[in-house]
């Protein structure tokens, strides 16, 4: 088979504990078996990648991996973005103009407003269309010098941060490479909304959506409501441009499971000897408020039933978890730690007997965590809206649903999972939903995009993914 060479941009690569870019991870391991040689740009300080990343991704030691550093950006900082903007304004709220004398009030009203400005013009400089703008614009020129030495037959982008994207753009407008952009979740139409960051920089969300919409030769979506949507807002672009490549199971994935032993796969029977175990390994942030759940868990625990707790990941500090933990008498039951990486908390995911799926509102999306809860057959509580999630769940029979928001259903889903455990916990149901989602068929669809943007007439691959992989 003769390989092709293709360029993937993405950021994290490899991931720590980011879900989504093990996506990425796994298309880049599974490429060469489909006839695409693949070389990624990503961010860091250092080219390459070392022997222990290339061991425990599973990657070819002789991957070539380019990188490089965002302008502006502290790399020991938590948000990576370093500036001294906003700290200009003054505070002297009651201080007195050479002309006219202001009352305390309407001096803080005032500064208030400048340092509002202040704010708002920063964030639409620095993190327009989001935080990572710096790494992208610092990638152009290094994409652009890549494709022209190596000559990939195509380029493909994933996001998010989905300005790198906009790497993509200015390859394919300065180098004319074919460019596939990968969308792991929605950008100028999240159903959560906008953030209350940036107001003026999210106005132009939509431009740069459509801009690399109207450029790109494939649009990439994870599940087919998403994909669905794209169609029907761009309605002016030819449907066939837009393709659903879903998250998958990895093979690899499920056999470090099988041996981290006795326990890691869903083979425990429920009974009164020990508490059952719950587990949710992401973060907790906007809309995914755990608070239902543990009011639900507090519940339970107060009708005889032995329930603990483990969050994974970190928490917004509005949701005041310690404390609501303690009011609701779940000190001990409940442990909340952050994140950790990624073989540390499959070890931790090993000793859970049912797992958290919290997607609020988003109605369009599958988290990637879903596909690797798959991997330890073991019952899942999703915590959803309807939409794609609920639907994939009720599809295969693999846990149960609950709304987010619903203390009490929470509560009687969570005894109907313990109920129904041995048949949610069936080892064959399992194998059957890994060979659904297996990601080898995945990455069969990408290469067969990859074979059609540099050959029209390129034939068919086998449609070996069925259609409930996209529900």
């Amino acid at each position: 088979m003769t390989q092709r060479r293709v360029l993937i941009i993405t950021t994290a690569f490899p991931p720590s504990t980011c879900a989504g870019i093990h996506r990425i991870v796994r298309f880049t391991r599974h490429l060469p078996d489909q006839g695409w040689e693949p070389c990624v740009l990503s961010e860091g300080t250092e080219d390459g990648l070392c022997e222990e990343l290339a061991a425990e991704f599973d990657l070819p030691r002789d991957l070539i991996v380019r990188r490089t550093r965002a302008l502006g950006r502290d790399y020991g900082t938590s948000d990576g973005v370093k500036s001294d903007l906003g700290t200009f304004v003054g505070e002297s709220g009651s201080g007195t103009s050479s002309e006219v004398k202001r009352s305390p009030a309407t001096a803080k009203r005032d500064a208030g407003v400048l340092r509002s400005f202040a704010r708002n013009l920063r964030d639409l400089s620095l993190t327009t269309p989001d935080k990572d703008i710096a790494w992208s614009v610092a990638t152009v020129r290094k994409a652009i010098t890549m494709v022209r030495q190596s000559q990939p037959d195509v380029v493909v982008t994933s996001g998010p941060p989905h300005s790198t994207h906009l790497i993509g753009l200015a390859v394919k407008r300065m180098t004319r490479t074919p460019w596939l952009a990968d969308f792991r979740d929605p950008w100028a139409r999240r159903p959560w909304g906008f953030k209350a960051q940036n107001p003026w920089g999210q106005r132009l969300l939509g431009r740069f959506e459509r801009t690399c919409v109207r450029h790109a030769d494939r649009v990439i979506l994870n599940t087919e409501p998403m994909a669905a949507e794209f169609r029907s807002f761009y309605g002016d672009r030819d449907s066939s441009v837009f393709v659903t490549i879903p998250n998958a199971c990895d093979p690899r994935l499920s056999e470090q499971v099988r041996q981290l032993g006795s326990g890691a796969i869903g083979t425990r029977s429920i009974d009164a000897e020990a508490p059952v175990r719950l587990c949710h390994p992401g973060s907790l942030y906007r809309k995914r408020d755990p608070r239902p759940l543990l009011q639900a868990i507090a519940d339970l625990r107060g009708a005889g039933l032995r329930i603990e707790f483990e969050q994974i990941g970190a928490c917004d500090p509005r949701f005041v978890l310690e404390s609501f933990v303690a009011e609701q008498g779940l000190a001990g039951a409940v442990t909340i730690d952050p994140a950790v990486p990624h073989a540390e908390c499959l070890n931790r995911m090993a000793r859970a007997d049912l797992f958290v799926l919290l997607q609020p509102g988003t109605a369009i999306q599958v988290p990637g965590k879903l596909f690797e809860m798959m991997s330890f057959g073991k019952p899942i509580l999703a915590l959803a809206d309807e939409g794609a999630s609920a639907e994939l769940i009720r599809t295969h029979d693999i846990g149960v649903v609950a709304r987010p928001d619903d203390a009490e259903g929470i509560a009687t889903a969570i005894r109907s999972a313990l109920t129904r455990f041995p048949e949610l916990s069936d080892s064959q149901k399992w194998d059957d939903v890994r060979e659904v989602f297996d990601v080898r068929r995945t990455v069969e669809l990408l290469a067969g995009e990859l074979d059609h943007v540099i050959n029209p007439a390129a034939p068919m691959r086998s449609p070996i993914v069925r259609e409930s992989v996209y529900a």
